[in-house]
Order: structure tokens, then C-alpha cells, then sequence
């Protein structure tokens, strides 16, 4: 299947550039960040974990982000 330049474009600018293998990965990603968010969220809730404990948490997640949208 030959792409024209006009649809790689659009590809381009819905997706950022991200292959569809990539962006795979990234969902993937996602739906196992929401899981461990969910459960934290549920610590906090039972007075199991604290806000503070999440926001550490929160801010560990960064390195993943960073790595998965830039090594495309």
C-alpha cells in the first residue's frame, strides 16, 4: 500500500509521528498507569497512603513518559 505525502501528513498530524507499534506501547503503558493511579487512589481513600505518597509517585511516572515519547 502506497501512502501519498498528503495522508502521511495527516498521519503525522493526528498521531505526532508515531508509529502505530508505538503508539501500542504507549496505550499500553497508559492503561497500567491508570491501574497503579487507581490503586493508589484507593490507599488514599482507606487512610492506607497519603497525597504525599501519590504526588511521589506522580512525579516517578515522568521518567516513563519521557522515555516513551521520545524514542520514536
Amino acid at each position: 500500500m502506497v501512502i501519498t505525502e498528503n495522508a502521511q501528513r495527516l498521519i503525522f498530524k493526528k498521531y505526532g509521528g508515531f508509529s502505530e507499534e508505538r503508539l501500542e506501547e504507549m496505550k499500553h503503558a497508559f492503561e497500567i498507569f491508570k491501574k497503579g493511579a487507581l490503586q493508589r487512589k484507593n490507599l488514599i481513600r482507606t487512610g492506607e497512603s497519603n497525597p504525599k505518597e501519590f504526588m511521589a509517585w506522580i512525579h516517578q511516572q515522568d521518567s516513563v513518559i519521557v522515555e516513551l515519547t521520545s524514542n520514536y
